[in-house]
C-alpha cells in the first residue's frame, strides 16, 4: 500500500511524498485519518505533502485532524482541494503555521488571501507563466493587480498594472456606474 510504496521511493532521489486520503469500502473515521498520515510520516524522513479531495475520495479530512497531523514534523502541509473556502480559515485559525496549498486552480486566489501558500496546480502545466505570476502576486499581497487582471479579459492585467505603477505609487482603477473599465488609466490606452 501507501507505506511500502513511500518507504521504498526515498531508496531513490525523491525528496517529497504526496499521500491522497485513503479510501476504501468502509470510509475512515478522523483517528483512522490521523493514524493513516502518522504512519505514512514515521515510515519514512522525507516531507508529506498530505492531499485532501473529497470529490474524488469520498472522505474529506476534518480540521482536528490537521490539528494533530501539523505536530508532525516531515508533514510538510497540505493541497486542500475540498472546495469549502471557509474550511481553509478554519485549518488557518488552530493551526497558523501549517501550510496549506489550493488543491484547485479556480480557488487559488481565495486560498491565499485567507494565508494559503500557494497551489499546486494543474493550470500551470499548461499557462505556466500566467499561475506563477498570479501566486506570486498574492504572496506578496498584492490582491490589487490580481483584481485587476480578472477586470481585464484578453488584456494582460499585470502589464497594465506595472506601468500604471510606474507612473504612480498608487494604481488608479476608474470604473463606470456600471463597473466597466474606463478606455484610459491614467492615460494609458486599454
Amino acid at each position: 500500500g501507501n507505506i511500502s510504496f513511500t518507504a521504498a521511493g526515498t531508496n531513490y532521489t525523491v525528496e517529497l511524498a504526496f499521500e491522497g486520503t485513503a479510501y476504501y469500502y468502509n470510509k475512515a473515521t478522523a483517528d483512522g485519518l490521523y493514524r493513516h498520515y502518522q504512519t505514512i510520516a514515521a515510515s519514512v524522513h522525507i516531507p508529506v505533502i498530505i492531499y485532501n479531495v473529497p470529490g474524488r475520495t469520498g472522505v474529506d479530512i476534518p480540521v482536528s485532524v490537521y490539528q494533530k497531523l501539523s505536530q508532525i514534523p516531515n508533514i510538510a502541509g497540505v493541497k486542500e482541494a475540498s472546495t469549502d473556502i471557509s474550511k481553509i480559515a478554519k485549518i488557518r485559525a488552530v493551526c497558523p503555521d501549517f501550510p496549506i496549498w489550493s488543491g484547485n486552480d479556480d480557488q487559488t486566489v481565495p486560498v491565499m488571501a485567507l494565508g494559503g501558500s500557494g497551489v499546486i496546480s494543474v493550470a500551470s502545466n499548461v499557462i505556466p507563466k500566467q499561475i506563477h505570476e498570479l501566486t506570486q502576486a498574492a504572496l506578496e499581497g498584492d490582491f490589487d493587480l490580481i483584481i485587476l487582471d480578472l477586470m481585464l479579459p484578453g488584456i494582460d492585467g499585470y502589464q497594465v498594472c506595472r506601468e500604471i505603477r510606474s507612473k504612480s505609487a498608487t494604481p488608479i482603477i476608474m470604473l463606470s456606474a456600471k463597473g466597466e473599465v474606463f478606455d484610459k488609466v491614467l492615460g494609458l490606452e486599454l
